[in-house]
């Protein structure tokens, strides 16, 4: 039983909603698929409100959490190397300055490095807040956005619990 993630990250434009609502419809035909789409602008609410799809709001006066890193809790994805890729994606599509389009090659390798030590760690409660501890200041000026007192940790800090919360409650699922 495989998991996947993606991101789709792209210029104003470029066809990126046209693509996500080709491929939302072309998994649609698979009863066993759950699907996640992270929306910042609302483009999907309304074939999310067609599909029956479940929808959460995140927005600036409520706090909310999705936790991309949670799913490293499960024993199966910790010897998996799909999942060193996964996690490497996203965070450094969270590391890459607005002028950025990669990291250089030392950086990656620092970076899937810190993610296979971090993965190894088997970690209590793996979070973006978590890695960045870990880290120990890998891209912190850019990571730091993300992390509780960000200016955007309201998608991704815990910024409402505590240390008894329990972490797999939180998160935002579209299920067609």
């Amino acid at each position: 039983n495989s998991s996947y993630s993606g991101f789709i990250i792209g210029q104003p434009g470029k066809g990126k909603s046209v693509l996500v609502n080709q491929f939302i419809r072309s998994l649609l035909y698979n009863v066993n698929t759950s699907i996640v789409v992270l929306d910042v602008k609302g483009s999907y609410k309304r074939q999310c409100e067609f599909l029956d799809g479940e929808l959460f709001e995140v927005d600036w006066n409520n706090s909310a959490f999705l936790n991309p890193l949670s799913f490293l809790k499960n024993e199966s994805v910790l010897n998996n190397a799909n999942s060193i890729e996964i996690i490497y994606q996203f965070i450094k599509a969270l590391a890459l300055d607005k002028n950025e389009t990669d990291l250089s090659g030392r950086e990656e390798i620092k970076l899937k490095l810190l993610i296979k030590s971090y993965i190894e760690s088997k970690p209590q409660a793996p979070s973006i807040d978590d890695f960045m501890k870990f880290a120990n200041g890998f891209r912190e000026e850019f990571l730091s956005r993300w992390i509780k007192g960000g200016i955007y940790d309201y998608v991704f800090s815990l910024s409402n619990a505590d240390e008894n919360t329990n972490y797999d409650n939180y998160g935002m699922k579209f299920k067609y």
